[in-house]
């Protein structure tokens, strides 16, 4: 039984091997008696000894340590049936010393797209050496690996950005301005392209106001235009849209004012009971005549916007202002139906200390 024991315990560690043995002299056991446990002990403790060189290089950064250790481990010629776990590390370690030159290849390669601080080279080769470094398990907080993805982040993001100038669309301006303003594109070429985005939106704008025949917003828009030294092309044919609105807003003003003044800025409307306007408010026949007539005005003038804007007495204020609302509104209404394209607005403006009744259109 202690014979037994003794080469048990020889299979554990070189440690308790020896103490094993020792225990074996100490009762009585001769050298011949402990050769096989001696023999054995020589080899755990070498096999020990391999497998402690290889634990203290697995966390090695430089593959040529790796390989100096490995080759070291390999001369002894140590097999599987010498030590499974010795073999395993080993293999483990080969493996990690290839990954790691690999890895060094590639980051050597990608150094030297980055030295050439070509745009062209780097976008056609970093995507593809970045997502070979992926597969490789490399980290993105690993120098090379960081210096190549800002550098492809940044060609990207100008490239995007150039695009847009040149397509001159202004979703894809904002979305590559945002872009390069991330990844830290030079200021000379983000400043052109916010350049360029207010240009078009600016064009936007001004078209806007002029499909809509809108004198006060094109005013606007065209201040800015010139403010900012834009193509003078598109300033002159809007600054003529806007003069033949001017003359058109001129004209139309003038003729709707001879209407009125002819019926001395009063139309009349059909007696409402107690003085409060109902929903069925309308100009009386006499009234009729002078908003057909001012129908015909601005029917020849559709482009020209008009506010009808009418003064109504009455005691309360509050009450003087429902009654012009309601007469402006009734104003409005029946020029509309009278088929003006204009675009009409109404808006009453009645007070107790009005002297006068009126009715005024504002045209533009």
């Amino acid at each position: 039984m202690m014979q037994i024991g003794t080469i048990w315990s020889s299979t554990v560690a070189p440690g308790m091997m020896r103490h094993a043995i020792k225990h074996a002299k100490s009762i009585g056991f001769g050298k011949q008696e402990l050769s096989a446990a001696l023999a054995a002990y020589d080899k755990a403790e070498r096999m020990h000894g391999l497998h402690r060189a290889l634990v203290d290089v697995l966390y090695v950064k430089h593959s040529q340590t790796l390989w100096a250790t490995i080759r070291r481990v390999e001369a002894t010629g140590v097999t599987k049936k010498d030590s499974s776990i010795v073999v395993m590390y080993l293999e483990g370690l080969r493996r990690k010393a290839e990954l790691m030159e690999q890895q060094a290849k590639l980051g050597f390669e990608m150094k030297g797209v980055l030295t050439q601080e070509r745009g062209s080279a780097i976008l056609r080769e970093l995507p593809d050496m970045l997502k070979e470094a992926e597969e490789l398990g490399m980290r993105a907080s690993q120098p090379d690996l960081a210096d190549a993805s800002k550098a492809l982040q940044h060609a990207q993001a100008q490239k995007q950005l150039e695009a847009a100038l040149e397509s001159g669309e202004i979703q894809a301006l904002e979305e590559s301005l945002a872009a390069a303003k991330e990844a830290g594109v030079e200021k000379e070429l983000i400043q052109a392209g916010e350049l360029a985005l207010k240009e078009e939106q600016l064009l936007v704008f001004i078209n806007e106001a002029v499909a809509d025949f809108d004198q006060v917003r094109l005013e606007t828009h065209l201040a800015a235009w010139r403010e900012m030294g834009f193509d003078s092309d598109v300033l002159k044919k809007a600054e003529a849209h806007l003069a033949e609105f001017k003359e058109a807003t001129a004209a139309c003003q003038s003729e709707v004012n001879a209407v009125l003044k002819r019926a001395k800025n009063q139309i009349e409307f059909k007696e409402e009971s107690h003085g409060r306007p109902d929903k069925t408010v309308k100009p009386s026949k006499d009234g009729h005549h002078v908003v057909v007539r001012l129908a015909d005005i601005l029917k020849r003038y559709p482009t020209v916007a008009a506010l009808v804007n009418v003064k109504a007495m009455h005691p309360k204020t509050s009450q003087a202002l429902v009654i012009s609302d309601a007469r402006a509104v009734a104003i409005k209404n029946e020029l509309l139906a009278l088929g003006c394209k204009n675009h009409i607005s109404a808006k009453g403006t009645g007070s107790k200390n009005t002297k006068k009744e009126a009715v005024k259109i504002v045209c533009g």
